[in-house]
């Protein structure tokens, strides 16, 4: 074991993952079963982003509403809170739509 113990683990999941799934989906090459791997990472960071996007229009927005400097513009403040869920539930649908597509694609592969 070379390493910090986190980086073994993480490489042992990810092994009995690989294993998993490659059984599941036997048809798959190699090639093609690390290609979906990568679409659903990809899908997952960009879910991240509209989360972290989600979070910064809601403490902006509070902060904006809380600071007595910025009460000309406290309707930006009410605007960036009321966007901010959208922002997560669009992120969120999005997510699942293109999860469901992958998860088909791999299943017909």
């Amino acid at each position: 074991m070379s390493g910090p113990l986190h980086v073994f683990v993480f490489r042992r999941i990810i092994r009995f993952s690989f294993s998993l799934t490659m059984e599941k989906n036997s048809q798959l090459i190699t090639r093609d079963y690390l290609a979906i791997e990568r679409t659903k990472l990809a899908n997952e960071r960009t879910f991240l982003a509209y989360f972290r996007t989600s979070i910064i229009f809601l403490a902006s927005g509070f902060s904006i509403i809380q600071l007595e400097a910025l009460k000309d513009i406290h309707w930006v403040g009410y605007a960036l809170v009321a966007l901010s869920p959208l922002v997560f539930l669009t992120g969120y649908l999005r997510m699942r739509k293109v999860k469901k597509r992958i998860e088909n694609y791999a299943k017909s592969g």
